[in-house]
């Protein structure tokens, strides 16, 4: 999706986004920059199906923090790897620190529901109000610790018996924080990879991150088998993913000059995550027809 010369790889292949010469495509250049856009578009806003089931039930529970940190830390080191080439890929560093930031509103999430169990489908406005009461008034009543709730510290740890408001409290503060530790962590490793020769920054900042988005699929795995629950993780972020993936590897084997074998070896980190979609997705059929 981009002119010839316009990327900086020089002649990499970018394991988050996909390149293709317009002129030397079998597909029109509309066509290929239609899928471009596309794929860009699942990868930044996938996790935002996982963001909204978890605030509807008000819970993390059956979803794995594992995978979160896993692709929040892939995306970190790509991050900065876009944004210290020498001639820098400010839109490549543009979508991967935006996936950053739903990976920090997931994981934020998870530290704000902490305990919590997932909340009922259905339930009138009073139910739920008393509900939120109740649940209120033993935190405030007796604190775990024996601390005091006015000890402010201890007042962001939330549990099961904490209101919303405490929960929204920490939320927002474990949402700073983790983007604070991003930014931090994009700027300590944009100056590694400006140190770093060629080769070895290629391989942290391109190869690394895919392997963690990669491996970030087993701790879900396990999440599915161990707890016999699959109501935790949406699988809306499957679909994003793969059809984001699917138009990468469209655009990857759409020029004429390469062979099926180089278009399949340059597919190879879209192709693994699809493969990995497709065993999460069996493992849940399996989990769910048991």
């Amino acid at each position: 999706i981009f002119p010839p010369g316009a990327w900086p790889l020089q002649g990499r292949v970018s394991h988050f986004f996909a390149m293709s010469d317009a002129d030397d495509s079998r597909f029109p250049e509309w066509l290929i920059a239609a899928l471009g856009i596309f794929g860009v578009i699942c990868f930044v806003l996938m996790l935002l199906p996982q963001a909204v089931l978890n605030a509807r039930r008000q819970s993390t529970q059956g979803m794995s923090v594992g995978l979160m940190v896993l692709w929040h830390v892939g995306s970190v080191l790509a991050t900065a790897y876009y944004a210290a080439l020498p001639e820098p890929a400010l839109f490549g560093a543009a979508g991967i620190s935006a996936f950053c930031l739903f990976c920090g509103v997931v994981e934020a999430q998870a530290f704000a529901y902490r305990g919590c169990k997932p909340k009922a489908p259905s339930k009138t406005p009073d139910a739920q109000g008393q509900e939120d009461a109740g649940a209120a008034s033993p935190q405030t009543a007796a604190p775990a610790d024996g601390l005091q709730s006015s000890v402010s510290v201890w007042s962001l740890l939330p549990n099961e018996g904490s209101s919303r408001a405490a929960r929204r409290r920490a939320f927002v503060a474990a949402l700073l924080a983790v983007t604070a530790s991003s930014a931090l962590g994009d700027l300590v490793f944009f100056y590694i990879f400006r140190a770093l020769p060629e080769e070895a920054s290629y391989t942290l900042g391109n190869v690394v991150p895919s392997v963690l988005f990669a491996v970030g699929f087993l701790p879900q795995l396990r999440e599915f088998v161990v707890t016999r629950d699959v109501s935790g993780y949406s699988f809306a972020v499957t679909a994003i993913d793969v059809a984001g993936c699917t138009a990468n590897v469209i655009i990857l084997f759409a020029p004429r000059s390469s062979s099926a074998a180089q278009a399949i070896m340059d597919s190879a980190p879209f192709l693994t995550i699809i493969v990995m979609h497709g065993a999460l997705v069996l493992t849940a059929l399996l989990v769910v027809c048991r």
